[in-house]
């Protein structure tokens, strides 16, 4: 990273500030991601990049997303109520607009939620569990292959559950 101690310290008081604004900044991306979900768009590429951009995250910040997994199962104590706040409306007005998906055939009828719940977990896993992805290809790390077969067979899963063509 290349930043001394003091030079943090100038920026952050205490080691709580640093570990919150790591954390939010992680969540104001994935907030602004979801966000970028709506109808206005050709279904099939709205839901393709919204994969593409998570992986990319996973690949690019996977530090980040540890330390937000850590912070889950410990309870979300510092940000739980940045996810009262704004991930669970965003999520709630995401899932009424897949219900409109299915309502207008567009989509498979699914449960919203935890279709999200599922590209998240997906998606995430390959920051929170890269290494082990790694041991289990003989790799020493993921490249850029490994990301390139993780988007298009998590598309492919997507797409396949809702009932949509991959052309």
């Amino acid at each position: 990273m290349g930043v001394s101690k003091p030079h943090l310290y100038y920026y952050f008081d205490h080691k709580e500030d640093l570990y919150r604004a790591l954390l939010e900044r992680a969540m104001n991306t994935w907030a602004a991601d979801i966000d970028a979900l709506d109808l206005a768009g050709d279904l099939r590429t709205v839901l393709r990049d919204y994969i593409h951009r998570k992986i990319d995250f996973s690949r690019d910040h996977p530090s980040l997303s540890k330390i937000y997994a850590t912070e889950i199962i410990s309870g979300a104590p510092h940000i739980g109520s940045f996810i009262d706040s704004v991930s669970t409306p965003q999520l709630l007005a995401k899932v009424a607009m897949v219900e409109e998906w299915a309502a207008a055939g567009l989509v498979r009828p699914i449960s919203p939620a935890d279709l999200f719940f599922c590209i998240w977990a997906m998606t995430q896993a390959y920051a929170d569990f890269s290494d082990q992805m790694a041991l289990m290809k003989k790799k020493d790390r993921l490249d850029e292959t490994d990301y390139v077969a993780a988007k298009a067979t998590i598309v492919q899963l997507v797409f396949g559950g809702l009932g949509l063509p991959l052309d």
